[in-house]
């Protein structure tokens, strides 16, 4: 049987603790690797005994002689990983009745829980928030008692940010957080400066039902050569994903782009970042912008929907504009609605190539001959645009 034990919790931050990401390395104890002993001795348990079921074992841990110093250290969470706010972090303790066991963050100064007293000698759970800066964290795991033979085992270690979900409708002047950049927030734009090569601004602060909202929706100024838009989050299948498409560059108004989200996005997805990427010199992929170019961009608003809210558009009116031409390989597409279908014409009317495109339009005209072609853009209701574009 398991036991639940839960200090200062409210039942909404108990339901989001789970939907952030563990910051914590080897959180299962296949081994020692990201854990040091303080002031006691104690080791891997061996025969394995884990509240898990993965093959891992947990580690275990003696009381200090004369003190209740005795601990296992994970190792220090760089500041760059981290925002200021709330976090919770548990862990599973076995032990005899009376074992006491606590947790800790340190940070300059060390942030303790309640000293926790097992009810049974089976697996129980310990859970605590704490409230931290944006500086290095230490999380620890103590032996409270101070006999030198008591014994605890301690396995599944978690550490995570507190979010909540995301509202329908956001600006980016709260919850999001720049990342290998800096930037500055006026009303409800955040402007991010490119001075980095991933610049990004990353959601701290919420996670989305990803079962219920399938779209995203950014407004943005882009004042940088750039051309890239890219949603990176983690997976419900525990990998990171990449959502990429072409946006303006140089622009003098604000742009709208939607995100149609279909890569393992279902449950409660966090660690959502949206990142500012540059196209290679050979029209083959996205790399890192330029950090040196003094570039920004201007984030005023993201919507979240269980539909795409563009295609109430009218078509017709829609921005559409293709790059480069002339074009030796890839000819990119940017669009402010989700562009169904293309067909690439030659002068006589004939389809050369076509494509379905749902998320970023990009088509491929390596294969066309050199000459004059019209690509033709077509939404889901069957509205069209035909441009002109030359192939080198």
């Amino acid at each position: 049987m398991k036991h639940f034990y839960t200090f200062f919790l409210a039942l909404v931050l108990t339901v989001s603790f789970s939907h952030a990401q563990n910051l914590i390395t080897n959180s299962t104890f296949t081994d020692a690797t990201n854990w040091a002993l303080a002031n006691t001795s104690g080791s891997i348990k061996s025969p394995a005994d884990s509240h898990t079921a993965d093959g891992s074992s947990s580690f275990e841990l003696i009381a200090q002689n004369g003190n209740y110093n005795g601990q296992i250290k994970h190792d220090q969470i760089g500041a760059s990983k981290l925002e200021a706010g709330s976090y919770m972090m548990s862990y599973w303790v076995k032990g005899p009745v009376g074992s006491r066991s606590k947790l800790q963050v340190y940070q300059g100064a060390a942030i303790n829980s309640a000293v926790h007293v097992s009810a049974t000698a089976d697996w129980e759970q310990v859970t605590h928030s704490f409230m931290l800066t944006k500086t290095g964290a230490g999380p620890r795991v103590y032996n409270s008692k101070n006999d030198g033979t008591s014994v605890i085992l301690i396995d599944d270690v978690v550490f995570k940010r507190v979010t909540t979900e995301a509202p329908a409708s956001l600006d980016f002047a709260t919850g999001w957080y720049p990342v290998n950049a800096t930037a500055t927030i006026s009303g409800s734009t955040h402007t991010l400066n490119l001075d980095a090569g991933t610049p990004k601004l990353k959601l701290y602060d919420h996670h989305v039902d990803a079962d219920t909202n399938k779209f995203i929706k950014i407004v943005l100024k882009n004042n940088s050569i750039n051309t890239g838009l890219q949603i990176s989050y983690l997976g419900s299948d525990g990998n990171i994903k990449y959502n990429t498409q072409t946006i303006t560059a140089s622009d003098t108004a604000e742009k709208t782009y939607e995100f149609e989200m279909i890569n393992a996005w279902d449950g409660n997805i966090e660690d959502i970042n949206i990142v500012v990427k540059k196209r290679k010199a050979d029209d083959s992929g996205w790399t890192t912008v330029d950090a040196s170019s003094g570039e920004t961009v201007d984030f005023s608003a993201i919507t979240i929907s269980a539909a795409s809210t563009l295609t109430l558009q009218d078509f017709g009116e829609t921005s559409i504009s293709i790059y480069p031409n002339p074009v030796s390989n890839q000819l990119s597409i940017v669009s402010d609605m989700k562009i169904e279908s293309v067909e690439v014409l030659d002068l006589m009317g004939r389809t050369v190539l076509s494509s379905s495109q749902k998320v970023a339009p990009m088509v491929n005209v390596s294969s066309l001959q050199s000459g004059v072609y019209m690509i033709k853009l077509s939404n889901k209701q069957g509205e069209s645009q035909t441009k002109k574009f030359i192939k080198k």
